[in-house]
């Protein structure tokens, strides 16, 4: 059997918040990370060594998106939250969407928003990452993929 050969191209992962396209200035080491808040299951131990196991209910996960300090999505992002902030409707609240058209994953969200401005901000003589953090607060799809081609055709943010 022949081992498998697979391409990946990060310009097919394609993402949006708030039907915005998160586009341009994509930081050099990573670009977005999707890291679930709890696990969906977890055990009870007893001491004669039962064990029970229990559904959390959580679904929710943050997505990271790490820019470099130029990319205009910092402005977009910034704007975001200040309009979020104030106002007392939850205009900064609304859908995510990531998409890699490379290998199948998919996750899509109607409720997601900007916890915060980045942490830090660095200025030093190269540019440096800003990275935002965006709770999805209940994923209706999260599929990890495969790295293969599915019967049907993702929608694209």
């Amino acid at each position: 059997m022949q081992p498998e050969f697979h391409t990946y191209d990060l310009g097919r992962v394609k993402a949006a918040f708030l039907y915005i396209p998160i586009t341009g200035g994509a930081a050099e080491s990573e670009f977005i990370t999707i890291r679930r808040e709890e696990k969906a299951f977890q055990t009870v131990k007893g001491n004669d060594g039962t064990v029970i196991r229990y559904k959390t209910g959580m679904r929710s996960c943050i997505a990271t998106v790490s820019l470099l300090q130029g990319s205009r999505m910092n402005a977009v992002f910034s704007a975001i939250h200040a309009a979020d902030v104030a106002s007392d409707n939850g205009v900064g609240i609304g859908p995510f969407t990531l998409v890699d058209l490379n290998d199948a994953s998919l996750l899509e969200a109607p409720h997601a928003w900007l916890q915060s401005t980045p942490d830090e901000m660095k200025f030093n003589a190269k540019p440096e990452t800003r990275a935002w953090e965006i709770f999805i607060a209940d994923p209706q799809i999260y599929n990890v993929g495969a790295n293969i081609v599915l019967p049907f055709a993702p929608i694209a943010p």
